[in-house]
């Protein structure tokens, strides 16, 4: 599957993403994101991964900031796994 860089020729391989949205949306949503607090978690660990390899500080602050709301994300599935069970 075509790969797509998101910075110049020089792009680390973990910044590059799948070309089709729809197709990396459908793999990772096996179940319903609502009740997914693991898949929130990776994110946020994806997102501080991110953020250490960045050196503009603006943008990895801005990574940080979205691992914190992927963490409140986990949260609130966990809560709602929680009240299901």
């Amino acid at each position: 599957m075509q790969q797509v860089r998101r910075e110049a020729d020089n792009c680390p391989p973990e910044l590059e993403r799948n070309a089709d949205p729809a197709a990396e949306a459908a793999r990772l949503m096996p179940e319903k994101l609502e009740f997914a607090p693991d898949l929130w978690r990776k994110r946020a660990e994806e997102a501080r991964r991110l953020a250490e390899l960045i050196e503009d500080n603006f943008t990895a602050e801005t990574l940080v900031d979205i691992a914190l709301q992927y963490d409140e994300l986990a949260e609130r599935a966990e809560r709602r796994q929680r009240r299901r069970d």
